[in-house]
């Protein structure tokens, strides 16, 4: 058990917020035309730096969506000098080809977390037509580069009652992990809050 923790224990990195979707639970609010202030390389090589000597246990990358981010392919070399902290990366994965996952392999990788709410009828209703099978192919092609890849769906009322049957998709394919993470009151939600109740969140666990 850890008592009186001095040293960051987990980061979580925004990368950007600057997104190719517009998920109306975003707890970022963000989207395609983002053009505000971002991190850089350099500035990952920093936080690395002071992850590893503080013993930090792992660092996630996440957005927005990393995969437009401008200093990814820096992070991935940079990641490559970590001994302690392991990193890992959150992506909707829509946009996974051949050159962004040899940039991928590039880095020192442990998980990739890839966000996926439901089969198309669900998930296509949240994050835009046709984008569960662009998914599907982007878990696909992230199990090359580290065969570790957990999926998280985002549970509200429109799909609280459904998840297992992504669970047995997502068995059949080799993922090892279906995390499910209730909608956060933040960001665009807090617009049009589709949270669950108490029942539901009892009925999920």
């Amino acid at each position: 058990m850890l008592e009186r923790v001095t040293e960051p224990v987990r980061m979580t990195v925004d990368t950007t917020r600057k997104c190719n979707l517009k998920c109306g639970y975003c707890h970022s609010s963000s989207g395609a035309f983002y053009n505000g202030p971002e991190l850089t390389g350099s500035d990952l090589r920093n936080i690395f730096e002071g992850a590893e000597k503080s013993k930090t246990f792992d660092i996630t990358l996440t957005g927005g969506e990393p995969m437009l981010w401008n200093g990814l392919e820096e992070t991935m070399s940079a990641s490559k000098d970590l001994d302690f902290p392991s990193v890992q990366l959150i992506t909707n994965a829509t946009l996974i080809n051949e050159k962004r996952v040899k940039v991928l392999k590039a880095g020192n990788l442990k998980r990739i977390l890839v966000s996926l709410d439901g089969l198309a009828d669900i998930h296509d209703v949240n994050r835009g037509k046709g984008s569960f099978d662009k998914t599907i192919d982007g878990i696909q092609a992230l199990r090359e580069v580290v065969d570790n890849v957990t999926v998280i769906s985002v549970v509200d009322k429109t799909n609280f009652d459904k998840w297992q049957e992504l669970t047995s998709r997502l068995i059949k394919m080799g993922v090892k992990q279906h995390h499910l993470c209730p909608v956060c009151f933040a960001g665009r939600a807090m617009g049009q809050y589709n949270g669950l109740s108490e029942d539901q969140f009892k009925d999920i666990r």
